[in-house]
């Protein structure tokens, strides 16, 4: 069953007859007037226009279009990866200040930051993890 963001119950009935609803537990999230846009020199992008989105805790969402619209945008904002350039975001009434372990993005592909060194991609996932920074900088010293 497909319902609009703006429907208020948010039960969603799977195959097999389940059900699906926000008291299965999990993070609350809402996103409030985030957007998103690119400079580059004298040429102005806007990526994302302002999104406001409420979902509960133990709700399933996919954001759904076109090549170029803003999902993995607005999906790297809510991760802490990217910087809105304007809005907040809130995970369980807490805004959120960059990356954090009550998110988790899934990649399509590799899992690594194209834009960061093997050292810096190793670095990141040991601070997201909790690691200590001596053991992270001792070990990923080695690398290329």
């Amino acid at each position: 069953m497909i319902q609009s963001i703006g429907n208020k119950s948010r039960s969603i009935e799977v195959a097999g007859g389940d059900n699906i609803s926000p008291s299965a537990g999990g993070n609350s999230l809402r996103i409030e007037g985030i957007s998103k846009t690119f400079v580059g020199g004298e040429r102005v992008v806007e990526a994302l226009r302002p999104v406001d989105l409420s979902i509960s805790a133990g709700e399933f969402v996919c954001f759904l279009g076109p090549s170029g619209c803003g999902k993995s945008t607005l999906l790297n904002i809510i991760a802490g990866l990217e910087a809105a350039s304007s809005g907040n975001i809130i995970v369980n009434d807490k805004p959120v200040r960059g990356t954090g372990t009550d998110r988790v993005l899934l990649f399509q592909e590799a899992a690594l930051f194209p834009w960061l060194n093997i050292q810096k991609n190793v670095e990141f996932w040991a601070t997201a993890s909790s690691c200590t920074w001596q053991k992270t900088s001792r070990d990923s010293s080695t690398l290329p």
